[in-house]
């Protein structure tokens, strides 16, 4: 059939410089803003993250940025 350009607009207009939490996150440019399908199940809104998700992505790139931290440290000291 024919494409749903009101859905389609929804999807367009929904990234980290619309959604209201993302747009003061540290971590936006790291997870986008999140996965739709997890905000809509979780909230039944695309536009609003899910919280344990936003929780568990920052923990990953703090974690990330402190394992390559701790890298080129010992990388200095060999």
């Amino acid at each position: 059939g024919e494409m749903d350009r009101e859905i389609s607009r929804k999807f367009m207009d929904c990234h980290v410089f619309s959604k209201e939490r993302c747009t003061e996150c540290w971590a936006k440019y790291y997870c986008s803003g999140g996965c739709f399908a997890d905000a809509y199940f979780s909230n039944g809104d695309i536009a609003q993250p899910n919280d344990l998700s936003c929780e568990i992505e920052k923990k990953r790139v703090e974690t990330a940025i402190a394992l390559k931290a701790a890298a080129a440290r010992d990388k200095e000291t060999e």
